[in-house]
């Protein structure tokens, strides 16, 4: 049975995960800051961040594969304060290499971004997704941040033959992702939706990007993880559904569903925020024969289901 290391594993792609992996014959250890209060069993709840070097080297010793999804921002949370980059991403991730050199000895998955932030806006030919092999070339610190802390892991896995995999995926959705300002649009959309309230649209309808179903990203994860043994070196893979979506699309696919009408207002597009986002997840599908299989519309009504169930008072 291998046994996996979480780190970040309270927020709603870590839930998403911990609940996928540990269904599916997994030892999933959850490190976080907060042990959540729903807990799965089977499951091992770690308090603690993964500065606490003691409690991390200790867990980093029992671990076969380590996935990292601690990040403390957004692109608009830091992007009047670079600094926030450095400090609550960047010095922690560096520490963790340190720990790393040291007690582990295992494969290394670590999730970046591949919905804009990394890549920016290329000077791509029509209808041309964009592939791995695309320099990256990002809008926002927080983009920046992500493409750096790629870097340190690449540089980490040629010094030491630590395995790496860096999984670049596209706008993640579903059940257990709640409204979070100036992030995750598909959860804010249906809950404007949901309580008659204005969506405000940040640039213009026809910006398009592309959206990956949660249990479509923790199936490709759940693969990486059983290649793990095989792995060498450093790989990156985009992770996406290969389908761009406009927003005017999103909104009307998402009133469908809802039986709701949105009430819209226009916004300017934030700097940090490319016009269209369109990923190649071909190295992906060569690698581990995997493919999105959700559609959206059957990820939105699973994800409005949720939402209207949900107590957001």
């Amino acid at each position: 049975m291998k046994r996996i290391l979480l780190l970040g594993g309270n927020g709603f792609l870590g839930s998403a995960l911990t609940r996928y992996l540990s269904t599916r014959g997994f030892a999933v250890t959850s490190l976080s800051r907060k042990i959540p209060k729903e807990q799965l069993d089977g499951v091992r709840y770690v308090g603690s961040n993964y500065e606490n070097i003691a409690v991390l080297s200790e867990e980093l010793r029992q671990a076969d594969t380590v996935i990292h999804l601690a990040w403390d921002t957004t692109p608009a949370s830091s992007s009047s304060q670079p600094s926030l980059e450095i400090a609550t991403n960047l010095a922690p991730l560096s520490r963790l290499i340190e720990a790393m050199q040291r007690d582990f000895n295992g494969c290394l998955l670590f999730v970046s971004s591949g919905g804009g932030a990394v890549y920016g806006q290329p000077e791509q030919l029509p209808h041309t997704a964009i592939s791995e092999s695309l320099l990256p070339a990002p809008l926002s610190y927080y983009g920046a941040s992500k493409v750096a802390a790629e870097s340190l892991l690449h540089a980490f896995s040629s010094r030491t033959g630590t395995p790496v995999t860096v999984l670049r995926p596209s706008n993640i959705y579903g059940p257990g992702q709640l409204p979070k300002k100036g992030f995750a649009v598909i959860p804010t959309l249906l809950t404007t939706l949901r309580e008659n309230r204005v969506f405000e649209i940040v640039g213009n309808m026809h910006s398009s990007r592309d959206y990956l179903y949660v249990d479509d990203f923790c199936h490709l994860l759940s693969m990486c993880i059983q290649k793990s043994g095989t792995m060498r070196g450093h790989e990156t893979y985009n992770v996406c559904s290969g389908h761009s979506t406009t927003l005017a699309e999103l909104i009307g696919h998402s009133e469908k569903v809802s039986g709701n009408k949105a009430k819209l207002r226009q916004i300017d597009a934030r700097k940090e925020d490319p016009n269209i986002v369109e990923l190649s997840g071909a190295k992906a599908d060569d690698h581990f024969s995997w493919s999105s299989e959700t559609s959206l519309t059957e990820g939105l009504e699973s994800t409005w289901q949720w939402i209207n169930n949900l107590n957001l008072s």
